[in-house]
């Protein structure tokens, strides 16, 4: 939406900018488990981790 608000009407952009939450810190409020990922090659080890844990686990990923 962002991107056809700054397209279609001279760059003014309107209720297009969201808040994204920290994954991680939620999931420490509710005692489970919270991995931030910024690479791909953080993918494998953290999944293998998650998998491996009887915890409840969030995994943030964030690639481009």
């Amino acid at each position: 939406m962002k991107r056809d608000h700054m397209k279609n009407y001279n760059g003014r952009v309107i209720g297009t900018e969201l808040f994204v939450l920290d994954l991680t810190k939620l999931a420490s409020l509710y005692d489970a488990k919270g991995f931030s990922l910024t690479g791909k090659e953080e993918l494998k080890p953290v999944f293998e981790q998650a998998l491996a844990s009887d915890e409840f686990v969030v995994v943030d990923v964030k690639l481009d």
